[in-house]
C-alpha cells in the first residue's frame, strides 16, 4: 500500500487521541453520574455493540472496508461531540449509543481492510504493527493531559478530543479503497450467504477451539474494562495522588510498542505455548495483587498496574491470530468483517452480563471486581491454553482441525 498505508496509520493515531482518558470516569461523575449509572451506561454501550455487530459486519463486506471505517470515524466524532455537551444521564446514554456504532463499524472492518491490502502476511503481527500507531496517539494525548487540564480543565480535554476525531475522519477520507474481492467460491461459506449464518453459528458451537476463543476474548474485555476505569481507584487506595495515573498510562502504553517484535519472537509451536501460559500466569498474578487493595504493598500494586495492560494486549493478539486461523481453515476467507463480528457477539454478551450485575450490586471498592475478573481470566485462559496451543502449526498453519 506504500504511502497510502501511512494514511491509515495516521487516522488510527488521531482516532486514539483521547485527551480525557486519565479522567474518563471523572468526566461522568462530575455531571452527577453515580457508579451504578456508570455501569448502566457501559451496559447500554455493550447492548448497542451487541445489536450492531452482525449488521455492521454485513454492511462492511458489502460497501467496502474503507467506507465502513470512515463511518466508524464519523460515529466517533459524533460521540465525542456528545460527550462535550453531556450534562445528564440521558445525553450520556446517547453518547454511549454513538460510541457503540463506532465500535461495531470498526469491528472486523480494520482486519478486513488490512487482510485485503496485505494478502499472505501474518495478520496478528500486522494488527500489532498498526496498533502501535493507536498506542502512539494515546500516549501523545496522555502526555498533553496535564498541560491541557491546567490550561482549561475538563472542557479543554474534551474539545481537543473532538479536534482529534475531526483529524482522524479527514485522514480516513484520504484512504484508498481496498482491492475488490472476486472469488465467488470464498463467498459461498460467508455468514452472509443463504443459510450461512446458521451454518457459521453451528460450526462455532461445535468447535471447542472456537468456544475457547470466544470465552477468553470476553474475559480479556472485562480485564481491559477494569484497567480503563478503575486504575485511579487502585491509586487512591494506596494513598497516591490521582496525577500519578498519567505516568502509569505512559509507561504501560510504551511497553506495548514492542509487541510486534515480541510476537515475531514467540512465533509458533512450543515457544508460543510457553508464551501464552507465562502471559496468563503473570496477568492473573497482577489481577490478584490489585484485588488485594490496600492490603497489597504499594510497590506491588504499581508494578501490577504497569505490567497488566501490555500482557492483555499480547494475549489479545495471540487470540486474534488463532481466530484468523480458525476462520481460514473453515473457508471464511471472504467477508471477514462479518465473520469476525459473529465471533464478537458472545464476547459482547459476556461483558453485558458483567456490567448489568455490577450496575445493581453496590460495590464500595474495585478490589472485589478485580478478584472476580482474575478468576474468570484463570478459567478461560487455561481452557484456551489447553485447547488452542495444541495447534503445532501455530498462527499460520493450514492443517485442518476437527471441531
Amino acid at each position: 500500500m506504500g504511502q497510502h498505508f501511512n494514511v491509515l496509520k495516521l487516522a488510527l493515531f488521531f482516532n486514539s487521541c483521547i485527551f480525557y482518558a486519565p479522567v474518563a470516569l471523572l468526566v461522568r461523575t462530575q455531571q452527577g453520574i453515580s457508579y451504578g449509572e456508570f455501569f448502566l451506561l457501559q451496559a447500554v454501550l455493550s447492548v448497542g455493540v451487541l445489536a450492531l455487530e452482525l449488521p455492521s459486519g454485513f454492511v462492511a463486506d458489502k460497501i467496502g472496508y474503507r467506507n465502513t471505517l470512515i463511518g466508524a470515524f464519523t460515529a466517533t466524532l459524533v460521540a465525542r461531540i456528545l460527550m462535550l455537551h453531556a450534562r445528564d444521564f440521558w445525553l450520556f446514554g446517547v453518547e454511549a449509543v454513538a460510541e457503540a456504532c463506532a465500535i461495531a463499524l470498526s469491528s472486523g472492518s480494520l482486519e478486513g481492510y488490512l487482510l485485503s491490502c496485505n494478502p499472505g502476511k501474518d495478520q496478528a503481527r500486522l494488527m500489532a504493527d498498526v496498533g502501535r500507531y493507536s498506542t502512539a496517539g494515546f500516549i501523545a494525548s496522555v502526555l498533553s493531559y496535564m498541560w491541557a487540564y491546567t490550561m482549561g480543565g475538563l472542557r479543554l480535554l474534551l474539545v481537543l478530543s473532538v479536534a482529534s476525531a475531526v483529524a482522524a475522519l479527514a485522514c480516513g477520507l484520504l484512504m484508498p479503497s481496498e482491492p475488490r474481492k472476486t472469488s465467488r467460491a470464498e463467498h459461498a461459506n460467508s455468514p452472509g450467504s443463504p443459510h450461512g449464518i446458521a451454518r457459521f453459528a453451528g460450526q462455532v458451537a461445535r468447535s471447542a477451539e472456537a468456544r475457547a476463543i470466544l470465552l477468553m476474548l470476553g474475559a480479556l474485555c472485562l480485564a481491559r474494562l477494569m484497567v480503563n476505569f478503575f486504575y485511579v481507584d487502585c491509586l487512591v487506595q494506596e494513598g497516591f495522588p490521582e496525577q500519578w495515573m498519567t505516568p502509569i498510562i505512559l509507561i504501560y502504553s510504551a511497553l506495548g510498542l514492542p509487541l510486534p517484535r515480541l510476537l515475531g519472537w514467540i512465533g509458533t509451536g512450543n515457544r508460543m505455548r510457553r508464551g501464552w501460559m507465562c502471559s496468563l500466569a503473570v496477568a492473573v498474578g497482577c489481577l490478584l495483587v490489585l484485588s488485594a487493595g490496600a492490603a497489597a504493598p504499594a510497590v506491588g500494586v504499581l508494578a501490577a498496574m504497569v505490567v497488566l495492560p501490555p500482557l492483555l494486549s499480547l494475549m489479545g493478539y495471540l487470540l486474534y491470530g488463532w481466530q484468523q486461523t480458525w476462520l481460514r481453515r473453515r473457508g471464511y476467507g471472504a467477508d471477514i468483517a462479518l465473520s469476525i463480528s459473529g465471533f464478537s457477539l458472545l464476547t459482547d454478551a459476556i461483558e453485558l452480563v458483567f456490567l448489568l450485575v455490577t450496575s445493581v450490586v453496590t460495590v464500595e471498592r474495585s478490589a472485589p471486581l478485580f478478584l472476580g475478573v482474575a478468576m474468570l481470566v484463570t478459567v478461560t485462559g487455561l481452557m484456551a491454553g489447553t485447547r488452542l496451543t495444541r495447534w503445532r502449526d501455530g498462527l499460520d498453519g493450514a492443517r485442518p482441525s476437527v471441531p
